[in-house]
């Protein structure tokens, strides 16, 4: 047994350890905190940069980051395509010693932004793990390039097709005047969502198929579909074109109560319509409810409807 001197010893000894230990332990945190803190602050500071076209200050506070993690990679990639410094941004993406599918989709997207189609081929084909975010970005930039067959050999290779890419495909069709074809896959799609009712919607009224435009949104507000702004829009302007003054009425009064009447664009077109349908007295009004200085309703005016 220890006698008590001994033990009041060895307690004050353990004691004295707990202690060290604490402070080393509360050190190490602290310093781990700091540098969280400090990678925090300079990730802010490049974020900012970027936003406000800085690349040069943004680059120069991202080299004094050690070891940058993908997504500051990423960042800094996406902040040179967004201002067509491509070079930068494919010279920074070979240097990333790790990347993942965010990075890979944000380097194409970017080769596709900036008109670097053959790029965004060869990146896409070695990719070693796509998403359907890279299936769909290449879809898009084919259409883009004008490569409406690629498109199409893309869309079919695709392992699995979420509704952005039926999408991608129906408003690329419509892009091209490939009506038919567009209006097959529409009726093909497994789900549907307001994008795809909306650009089905435009792309009738856009080529000419103002009727059919309609009778799609009648259908459209059959399967409970809310209209967003974009839909109305079109919609009124494929009652102007139809022209069917009545169902413009009706739509009017549609519009008032889902709150979008005031709306940019959804205004501009009843200026349209009601000046179309030779009723100039409520495009004029329509105008003088809308107070502000908007360009396109300011110009709708000046082409002669008040």
């Amino acid at each position: 047994m220890f006698s008590g001197a001994i033990f009041q010893r060895f307690k004050f000894r353990a004691f004295s350890f707990s202690c060290l230990d604490s402070h080393i332990v509360q050190g190490k945190c602290f310093r781990g905190f700091s540098a969280a803190m400090e990678f925090q602050n300079r990730e802010v500071l490049i974020c900012n940069h970027l936003w406000n076209q800085r690349l040069d200050e943004a680059r120069e506070i991202f080299n004094q980051v050690s070891s940058p993690h993908v997504s500051l990679y990423t960042k800094m990639i996406t902040g040179y395509t967004r201002n067509n410094r491509l070079f930068y941004a494919l010279n920074l993406f070979d240097k990333m010693p790790v990347r993942d599918v965010v990075s890979w989709n944000s380097m194409i997207s970017g080769c596709l932004e900036c008109g670097d189609m053959d790029t965004a081929v060869k990146l896409f084909d070695e990719m070693p793990e796509r998403s359907v975010v890279s299936w769909t970005a290449m879809v898009n930039g084919c259409f883009r390039s004008g490569k409406v067959d690629h498109a199409e050999r893309l869309f079919y290779q695709m392992p699995v097709r979420y509704i952005a890419a039926w999408n991608a495909m129906v408003h690329g069709y419509l892009q091209f005047g490939k009506v038919d074809d567009a209006l097959k896959l529409f009726k093909q799609m497994p789900r549907k969502n307001v994008i795809s009712w909306t650009t089905m919607i435009c792309g009738l009224d856009q080529n000419e198929r103002s009727g059919e435009a309609l009778v799609l949104f009648m259908n459209m507000l059959g399967c409970s579909i809310k209209s967003t702004s974009r839909t109305f829009a079109c919609v009124i302007t494929a009652c102007a074109n139809a022209p069917a003054f009545h169902m413009g009425i009706q739509v009017h009064g549609l519009i008032i109560k889902s709150g979008f009447l005031y709306e940019e664009y959804v205004s501009a077109s009843f200026i349209t319509f009601y000046a179309n349908c030779r009723t100039i007295e409520d495009s004029r009004k329509v105008f003088d409810e809308k107070v502000h200085e908007n360009v396109v309703v300011w110009t709708l005016c000046c082409q002669g409807i008040v």
